[in-house]
């Protein structure tokens, strides 16, 4: 299988999952934020609470891992966007890993997107 059909694949999986968000700036629920709800704040920068009570500044981000066929979600801490950014423009493909952390999205309870 060709780099080509794995790419299709997976843009077409994000073209389902994502969606842009333009006008919201917070986001506040007493229960834990729908998968649809996540995925409208996909690369945008913000602060994230999670249900344990912690806090972290930074970006979301999402990839299909093709080997068990799933959509894994990354948050990449503030301090490393530029990096990732920079990491991803360079096709380096295991960016996510080594500058985020895997994060289970059903923990994520209120978002304050950055201005």
């Amino acid at each position: 299988m060709g780099r080509l059909p794995i790419f299709l694949a997976v843009l077409h999986c994000l073209k389902l999952h994502l969606k842009t968000i333009q006008t919201i700036k917070t986001l506040k629920h007493l229960d834990n934020m729908s998968t649809n709800e996540i995925q409208n704040l996909v690369f945008q920068q913000g602060q994230f609470t999670f249900s344990d009570g912690h806090k972290n500044d930074g970006m979301i981000v999402v990839r299909y891992n093709i080997v068990d066929a799933r959509i894994e979600y990354y948050l990449i801490p503030e301090q490393n966007i530029l990096a990732y950014q920079a990491a991803k423009s360079h096709a380096e493909p295991n960016a996510h890993k080594t500058l985020g952390m895997n994060i289970n999205i059903d923990e994520i309870i209120q978002v304050k997107l950055a201005a």
